[in-house]
């Protein structure tokens, strides 16, 4: 298909104006010429002697012979109409260079700089999930905060949303973006406090887990010497959950602003007495969830005293003399003390040829060794004066073994669940 020639055609019409233009100036000079008589006529010979003409001379009239007078015309014009130019179509010249190129104003580049920080401290957050939508919600980018929590996007004007992620979305800022612009996105702070219930100390290496209103995991942290951990969180509700051998939710947060929390934790405090009542050292006592998962354990000192920091929850307390002992169970819904105290079991060696008690023989200094029933060794005397030696244990079955004259004697095994006295029989040889 062959394209028309725009500047052609365009060209060709303007010359045929032009020859109508001239033509009827011509006619209008023509038609005043004869309207005006012998004025015009002198006007014209003077204007073409003053043009250089030798010949501008006024006709004379012809007279025949009758006397009558034949007007000669003077002046005589036959125009000529110029040719018009015929507009022509034809291929475009690919040479030629229009007047005017139109160019297309490409979209202009903008940059978006966001800057995610912390509210408190205002420091950079690293790791942020930032994602730039559209307006009409439209995925564009996305990037993670570096050390200097600042990620650039190159972005046509336009508006757009920028959403944070830390363990659930927040849609932190609309943008009108006009050339470059930078949008500053304040996480909010959540400090946790953790302590001890009685004393207000803090709590060191304490487990706490940071959940969004769903349960799912957001952040985590372990507790140093200060017992703070703080969390940098968009805005939304969670719930803190901490960890001491079972887990407790202790409590929950609508973080529209930063915040401060303070989990108190519940004191369980041990005592732990020998069969006199005086404190048991050397006593390792365990902590069990109710389940019988391992929570916490320590060992006595001069004192007898042992304190466990532990979540609202249910625990047994087990104490090991040589074998293990459930001493007790707590319902920790606030802080408590529990005494343990241990069973004495009074050993009485007593000699006769016999068998029987009352016959002579010294008694002091035989060695005394207690034993589970199991065989696992629990402690160990030797008889006094008296022929008496005392042990603390907890409640279980045991077996006592005595040491005379280069032979070993196995009574029992003996149930202890109180204090007693336990006598035994060892032959003279003598």
């Amino acid at each position: 298909m062959k394209k028309i020639n725009v500047w052609k055609v365009e060209r060709g019409q303007g010359l045929v104006e032009y020859a109508i233009l001239v033509t009827s100036i011509i006619m209008v000079t023509l038609v005043g010429l004869t309207l005006s008589g012998d004025s015009a006529k002198e006007s014209l010979l003077k204007v073409c002697a003053a043009l250089g003409g030798d010949q501008c001379v006024a006709a004379q009239p012809n007279v025949d012979g009758g006397g009558v007078i034949t007007p000669t015309p003077e002046f005589t014009f036959t125009p000529t109409l110029i040719p018009s130019a015929t507009p022509t179509l034809s291929e475009p010249d690919p040479t030629r260079q229009p007047f005017f190129t139109p160019t297309p104003t490409p979209a202009i580049a903008a940059g978006l700089t966001v800057k995610v920080v912390d509210d408190v401290t205002s420091a950079p957050v690293a790791g942020v999930w930032t994602v730039i939508y559209n307006a009409s919600g439209g995925y564009v980018k996305e990037s993670t905060s570096g050390a200097s929590g600042e990620m650039n996007f190159s972005l046509d004007n336009g508006k757009y949303q920028v959403r944070v992620y830390t363990g659930q979305w927040w849609q932190a800022a609309d943008v009108d973006l006009i050339d470059s612009q930078e949008v500053t996105v304040r996480l909010k702070t959540l400090t946790v406090n953790v302590v001890d219930d009685a004393t207000g100390a803090a709590v060191n290496g304490v487990w706490t887990v940071i959940n969004n209103e769903g349960g799912g995991y957001v952040k985590e942290g372990t507790t140093g010497a200060s017992g703070q951990l703080k969390f940098s969180l968009v805005n939304g509700k969670y719930k803190i959950r901490v960890y001491t051998g079972q887990w407790w939710q202790a409590a929950e947060v609508n973080m529209t602003s930063s915040q401060s929390v303070t989990v108190r934790l519940k004191t369980l405090t041990v005592n732990i007495l020998d069969a006199s009542g005086a404190p048991a050292k050397g006593v390792w006592t365990v902590i069990y969830n109710e389940s019988g998962g391992y929570v916490k354990e320590g060992t006595t000192g001069s004192s007898g005293r042992l304190d466990f920091s532990l979540v609202d929850g249910k625990y047994k307390i087990r104490v090991y003399t040589g074998q293990w002992w459930q001493a007790a169970e707590v319902n920790m819904t606030s802080s408590q003390t529990v005494t343990i105290k241990l069973k004495e079991m009074r050993v009485k060696v007593v000699l006769n040829e016999s068998g029987k008690e009352g016959d002579k023989g010294s008694t002091a200094g035989i060695w005394v060794v207690i034993y589970t029933a199991a065989g696992g060794y629990v402690t160990e005397g030797t008889t006094n004066s008296k022929g008496e030696a005392t042990f603390s244990v907890a409640n279980g079955d045991y077996i006592i073994a005595t040491y005379y004259e280069q032979e070993w004697q196995r009574d029992g095994p003996f149930k202890v669940s109180n204090s007693r006295e336990y006598v035994i029989h060892r032959k003279n040889k003598d």
